[in-house]
């Protein structure tokens, strides 16, 4: 595809990816139509503007067709440029962009006689029963109609995604052309970051509609601006990885050590202690994996494992007999990062709650739902003299998921649904071992990703899913070296 062609694809999908920035996957339908406006009344009227003859309404749709079908890097590029720049500011666009995207890169393989490769029997096979037994938790979820609902939009998420990661082929013909699309997208979002640290977070302010004078606050009165670029922070620390790959295979290292200084920077900057774990963890299983990728396979098999398996014993056994308001009165409490002490509350509640039911769990999407789980912990700051009153902490023992995903599994599916994860989830990490050595950075992507899955979202969250499929996406069209390796 020529560069025209490429920056004609990339401006047809921009306008739909700014429209949709605070869109739910329900929408993305008229996003997928507007896409498809753009490029006929754009891709079209150019060489009618050259003076061409005017072409007939089926002509449109014709040409729109072949427009479409030439070039699957194209549609990648786009996406992978829009997905770091947009997700900083509004993540949300991760769903509407997947879908669109599928759409997009559907339609040219059609073109094409299909996909050449098979999706992956084990990860389809996994993703189904867990599916299955979610659907069964039904018949004892305390509301099964909005139960019912969540599984239906998980399911067609999880579809979309896997459909998107089949039809995207093993070898893309124009990688570069992708790979230097990402790094441009990576190097936005970081200006944007930079932008908003500058201006008071002035883009954030903007989509959402909110004045100064909704934001400015006296002790913490009001919105938080930092929050709103929490998880677009998320999706820069798992996109470095892929982003490190690149510019490793190309030996750019001063540039890997900029990209690595920067996200921790960010993370160092908006006080995101979960990014910056992140990322030093990754680190740590990327040096593993380039020293062993076979026992960094095993090892992180076998921790994932574990982690499922053990998280409300593990958590039930370090909370007990320990008073957690008294912790975080201590002076060891006090120099903890500020989300810590609710996560603890949060995490021992949900642990003993799992318990309760350690078989078939409380049902799908039962969180918030659980009994108890609406009532308020407070702290009071003990350092206060008499006759003042100074509260530290103030929040639900259970706000909507229990912010760890392996809790919440055993919470919601039991026993039976985290050992479905447990086998699937290890067997496929088992499958890490026949990675090259200059994707040992995969291991750096995945432990980042577990370091976010135990600390931040509620698992079925759509735009973090979202998020995961288009992270893959990439990896499989930039990471990956043309060894054979199963896809």
């Amino acid at each position: 595809m020529s560069v025209y062609g490429g920056t004609k694809c990339l401006g047809a999908f921009a306008p739909v990816a700014f429209q949709t920035i605070n869109w739910e996957a329900g929408s993305a339908i008229p996003a997928i139509l507007i896409s498809y406006h753009n490029l006929v009344a754009k891709g079209i009227q150019a060489p009618y503007l050259r003076g061409a003859t005017k072409p007939s309404k089926a002509a449109f749709h014709l040409t729109v067709f072949k427009t479409i079908r030439f070039d699957i890097a194209g549609v990648l590029a786009a996406t992978l440029f829009l997905m770091p720049a947009i997700g900083t500011v509004s993540p949300k666009a991760m769903v509407p962009l997947l879908l669109i995207s599928l759409v997009a890169v559907a339609a040219i393989q059609i073109t094409k006689g299909g996909p050449k490769s098979m999706p992956s029997p084990l990860l389809a096979t996994g993703l189904a029963i867990f599916l299955l037994w979610a659907a069964l938790g039904l018949t004892w979820a305390p509301s099964p109609l909005p139960a019912g609902f969540s599984i239906l939009s998980l399911t067609a998420l999880i579809i979309a995604g896997m459909v998107f990661l089949w039809l995207i082929p093993t070898t893309v013909a124009g990688a570069e052309k992708v790979a230097n699309w990402c790094l441009t997208g990576y190097a936005t979002a970081n200006l944007i970051i930079a932008f908003e640290a500058i201006s008071g977070n002035w883009i954030s302010r903007r989509v959402r509609g909110l004045e100064w004078r909704d934001i400015i606050s006296i002790e913490g009165i009001g919105e938080n601006l930092d929050a709103f670029l929490n998880n677009g922070i998320v999706i820069l620390a798992l996109l470095v990885w892929p982003v490190i790959t690149i510019l490793n295979r190309r030996r750019q290292w001063a540039w890997t050590i900029v990209a690595l200084a920067l996200i921790m920077g960010v993370a160092f900057y908006f006080r995101h202690s979960a990014s910056l774990l992140a990322v030093l963890a990754g680190l740590v299983a990327w040096g593993m994996g380039r020293i062993s990728r076979v026992w960094t396979a095993r090892l992180l098999a076998l921790g994932f494992v574990v982690m499922v398996l053990a998280s409300p014993f593990l958590m039930e056994r370090l909370t007990r007999g320990v008073d957690l308001h008294s912790l975080a009165n201590s002076e060891f409490g006090r120099r903890l990062p500020q989300s810590i002490i609710p996560r603890l509350f949060i995490w021992d509640f949900a642990a003993k709650k799992s318990l309760e039911r350690p078989v078939l769990g409380w049902g799908m999407n039962a969180s918030r739902l659980i009994p108890g789980g609406g009532e308020k912990f407070i702290v009071y700051d003990a350092r206060v003299g008499s006759g003042k009153i100074k509260q530290l902490y103030n929040d639900s023992l259970l706000p909507l998921h229990p912010h760890n995903q392996a809790i919440q599994i055993w919470l919601e599916l039991g026993g039976v649904g985290a050992a479905i994860v447990a086998l699937f989830g290890g067997l496929f990490l088992l499958r890490l071992r026949f990675l090259a050595p200059a994707e040992a950075t995969l291991f750096g992507m995945i432990v980042s990703y577990l370091v976010f899955a135990l600390s931040s979202f509620g698992a079925w969250q759509n735009w973090w899913i979202a998020t995961l499929f288009l992270g893959a996406a990439l990896w499989r069209t930039t990471g990956r070296e043309r060894l054979g390796v199963p896809a």
